[in-house]
């Protein structure tokens, strides 16, 4: 390291930080990072690593020394982007604070703060840990999820009173908070953004497609396009003002929303970090042109930044989602590149058995296609031929 060269940190070094750390590290960064598993992705990317928990923003204060980072990468992570805000904060930095962090990684924090400003016009009650769930003030049909975590992990819906008590209430009690919501009939949607000095700068609204309840993963999503203007418009004033609520000022963003069947968005959750899932450093590039994560790293540099996309393309990244079923013959990749429009494609399948899909990290670690194509229509269509080139047995 030299005596001039900037100092990147690394909070959470998973897979999904690798592109991050190449990143910083193309542009002269000087790269710690650190993860509490000797064996994390990340860690042999960088140029030094510290095997530390990373819930103790102390002890990696501590093995810094006297050293002061000029930035926290922006990575994807769950519950302990609050240290990423306690370190942004202790070192003032341009980057997100604890207040935020905090917030955004509560989902019952997060709506107590936004409700009262009209931005969550829902009901939401909390399940304790320990204690038996009793539901009192909402009506049915609603949705359980964990307090605390991302990925679709155990999130439920329940149409009835007695699903609730049958499937839920009966296995109590839990080792976790839960939260209990209205459940929400619409479009779900995500959002690759920033937020630059307090402004807001949507990069690309992507729309889910999702399984049907009870369960519900997502398994692909589309890009949307400005043909769509109006939607863009709505999102683009909604999200402006949640931010200007919770305070951030500095940050790229992820959100999954709602817009309702009365045209109405309801976000569901919003984290001052990058999406997952190969969607801000893959699909969301492709689809727009933008690479969020250099051009933060251009305004921590005090360089130009731009986060408008240069052109939203028609796009769909699609994941495989066989589950209950005995895989019996698996295509050809280049025969298929060669039939379709295939912008990328990974397949990380074998020939057996295939169990469920139990939360959105097992369903990305099978792979994924991208496509382009004019419409969405002919986007499915391609996709459900790709998807009919496997050779399934399904189970009873």
């Amino acid at each position: 390291m030299s005596f001039e060269q900037k100092i990147a940190l690394v909070v959470g070094a998973s897979k999904e930080a690798v592109f991050a750390i190449e990143s910083a590290k193309k542009l002269g960064f000087y790269v710690i990072a650190f993860d509490g598993c000797k064996d994390a992705e990340g860690l042999k990317y960088a140029d030094e690593y510290h095997i530390v928990d990373i819930k103790d923003a102390g002890q990696i204060i501590h093995r810094l020394g006297s050293r002061i980072p000029d930035v926290i990468l922006p990575v994807p992570i769950g519950r302990y982007l609050v240290t990423s805000g306690f370190l942004n904060e202790y070192f003032d930095l341009k980057g997100p604070y604890c207040m935020s962090t905090n917030i955004c990684t509560d989902k019952y924090l997060f709506h107590e703060r936004l409700h009262p400003y009209g931005l969550r016009n829902i009901d939401s009650e909390l399940i304790i840990n320990g204690e038996v769930p009793n539901i009192k003030n909402l009506h049915y049909p609603i949705i359980v999820k964990p307090r605390f975590g991302s990925g679709n992990r155990e999130v439920r819906a329940f149409f009835t009173k007695e699903d609730f008590v049958n499937e839920f209430v009966s296995k109590a009690p839990y080792d976790e908070d839960f939260i209990a919501e209205t459940l929400i009939q619409g479009t779900e949607y995500g959002v690759d953004g920033a937020v630059i000095n307090g402004n807001f700068k949507l990069v690309l609204l992507r729309e889910k497609k999702l399984t049907n309840y009870p369960f519900t993963q997502c398994i692909g999503y589309y890009s949307i396009t400005k043909k769509q203007k109006d939607l863009l418009d709505k999102v683009n004033n909604y999200l402006t003002k949640i931010i200007s609520v919770l305070k951030i000022q500095n940050a790229l963003l992820h959100c999954d929303l709602m817009i309702t069947e009365q045209g109405e968005p309801i976000v569901i959750e919003l984290s001052p970090r990058p999406s997952g899932h190969f969607l801000h450093n893959n699909f969301t590039i492709k689809a727009t042109g933008i690479d969020a994560v250099k051009e933060y790293l251009h305004f921590v540099l005090d360089k130009i930044s731009n986060f408008t996309p240069v052109h939203i393309k028609e796009m769909l990244i699609r994941f495989f989602n066989f589950e209950n079923c005995k895989i019996t013959k698996i295509p050809n990749a280049e025969l298929l590149k060669q039939k379709y429009n295939i912008i990328e494609y990974v397949c990380n399948l074998k020939e057996g058995d295939l169990g469920t899909v139990k939360d959105g990290h097992s369903l990305m670690n099978r792979g994924y296609f991208i496509l382009d194509a004019d419409t969405r229509k002919l986007l499915d269509k391609n996709a459900e031929s790709i998807l009919n080139n496997f050779e399934i047995t399904k189970y009873n």
